[in-house]
């Protein structure tokens, strides 16, 4: 597929620098890239859909018990585990990250990212922006779309007056009249 001769319109990694001091109080930087997540199929791979009970009604009829007390646990505790998977599967963009307590594999200790986050030296604030960096760079809000329709109209806008105008001004029209008479 092609759309305006693209072949590939995925969106680009985002990227947030916290600047740091040695203890000789030379500068240096910490780059930290939220990497697009084009499908979700490893999550689902590692943590399926949690199935709602079946309960029987006196009748004989069954159906799905979707207010199931364990149901609705297992469906917050997979929405919260897979924010926890955005946030590493993004992060591996990030040149040289290495998690210790943390296992590609293992839901149980995805959310100590945030720990190790601290424990090497990022304060609360810098975690938050790290996450809010990894929805930006994975979720495309209603506002985001707002903006990039205005820019794109204003863009088109110039892009037509560029072409109707003419950078030669006539000196007379068609039928031989002055132009400014």
């Amino acid at each position: 597929m092609k759309i305006n001769g693209l072949t590939d319109i995925r969106p680009q990694a985002k990227s947030i620098v916290f600047p740091r001091e040695d203890d000789e109080g030379n500068e240096y930087f910490i780059e930290i890239k939220a990497g697009v997540i084009l499908n979700h199929d490893a999550f689902d791979a590692i943590y399926p859909e949690p199935i709602a009970p079946t309960k029987m009604y006196p009748s004989g009829v069954t159906e799905q018990d979707f207010e199931d007390k364990q149901y609705l646990e297992d469906i917050t505790t997979k929405a919260e585990r897979q924010i926890h998977w955005m946030v590493l599967e993004s992060l591996k963009a990030t040149d040289g990250i290495e998690w210790e307590k943390v296992k590609y594999n293992d839901p149980d200790t995805w959310e100590l990212y945030k720990e190790e986050l601290a424990d090497i030296g990022f304060l609360p604030t810098e975690i938050l922006q790290i996450t809010t960096l990894v929805v930006k760079a994975n979720i495309i809000t209603e506002s985001r779309m707002d903006e990039a329709k205005r820019r794109f109209l204003a863009l088109k806008r110039d892009q037509e007056q560029e072409q109707s105008s003419p950078n030669i001004v006539p000196l007379s029209t068609e039928s031989g009249e002055p132009v400014n008479a």
